[in-house]
């Protein structure tokens, strides 16, 4: 989950014993078919559930709570003035450390950040014209959707909500067709097959459940699909949130939650939404890891979702993922 689940480095678990490969799948003939020189009386080994967060933890030397609960300070690598933050300033802990991006990832972000910005400004433009039924404008969100968008791979899904246009686009969607849907053309825009990007939902949080499904099935086939669920502060009160979240938790889907905390959910500020420190520290109480980074600091949210889809990815085969 972003304020999500943070990464870092951290290795893959053990991989559980599938069903058919336990003692007790072995010893499913009949008594009839079995002679009773062929019984093997030794006694069944201990098949006690991995668990994950346990496992991962001990690759940084820290506890499962430690690995689990968000860093102690916002994730941040840039400053407000676009310089660096000391070192000693961001106050790194173990498996909460993320790397400055290369200057190339860094041209090619904020590329797809101003193009963002000014496609958003024109259509709030011709909103205000009458020529656009509806844009909800991502305005201030530009730089954690373009960071989260870029770590998806071809074959990965992207499951947006009405305000994630520039996330959008930056997988690749024509701006026009991205357009023709505010604007509320029939054939709804674009094709999500081909850009592997579903329709914007306009409820909240419908799209978490159908990212948590399209994972379940890609992994259920052996596919190489990571899906990448986004949301806003006022969706976690919904009761998709928790179903979404603790069905992908719970079979360890490769599943990736953005929510993007804009301080007001339409207008319900968010003190009247959550009483938890942050909104990342809900994602313990399922069983994740949770992590907040600051959503305008490009250079921090370009590590923090690299490294999250690395350990999505791992879940395909049974893995723990971060998220």
């Amino acid at each position: 989950m972003s304020e999500p689940t943070s990464p870092g480095s951290d290795p893959a678990a053990e991989t559980p014993t599938p069903d058919s490969e336990t003692p007790e799948a072995q010893e499913t003939s009949t008594p009839e078919a079995t002679s009773p020189s062929a019984v093997d009386e030794t006694p069944a080994e201990d098949t006690a559930p991995v668990i994950p967060a346990v496992e991962a933890s001990k690759n940084f030397g820290i506890t499962p709570e430690a690995y689990m609960l968000p860093a102690t300070s916002e994730i941040q690598l840039l400053a407000p003035d676009g310089q660096p933050v000391p070192d000693s300033e961001q106050g790194p802990e173990p498996g909460h450390e993320y790397p400055m991006p290369s200057t190339e990832q860094l041209l090619k972000a904020y590329e797809k950040l101003v193009v963002g910005r000014r496609i958003n400004d024109q259509n709030m433009a011709l909103v205000r014209q009458g020529r656009m039924a509806v844009y909800p404008s991502s305005h201030g969100q530009e730089a954690c959707q373009v960071a989260a968008a870029m770590c998806l791979g071809d074959n990965d899904w992207l499951f947006p909500t009405y305000r994630d246009s520039v996330a959008v686009m930056s997988r690749g969607v024509d701006p026009l067709e991205v357009m023709s849907t505010f604007r509320g053309d029939w054939h709804g825009g674009f094709d999500p097959r081909e850009y592997k990007v579903s329709i914007q939902a306009t409820p909240l949080t419908t799209q978490l459940l159908h990212a948590v499904g399209v994972a379940h099935a890609a992994k259920l086939r052996g596919e190489d699909t990571v899906t990448l669920a986004m949301c806003g502060d006022g969706a976690t009160s919904e009761g998709d949130f928790h179903e979404a979240l603790n069905f992908a938790a719970v079979f360890q889907l490769p599943v990736l939650f953005l929510v993007q905390n804009n301080g007001y959910a339409i207008s319900v500020p968010l003190s009247s939404q959550t009483h938890a420190p942050t909104l990342a520290h809900k994602a313990v109480g399922y069983g994740m890891a949770g992590e907040r980074v600051d959503g305008n600091d490009l250079a921090a949210c370009c590590p923090y979702w690299a490294a999250a889809w690395n350990c999505a990815a791992r879940a395909r085969v049974r893995c723990w993922s971060r998220p």
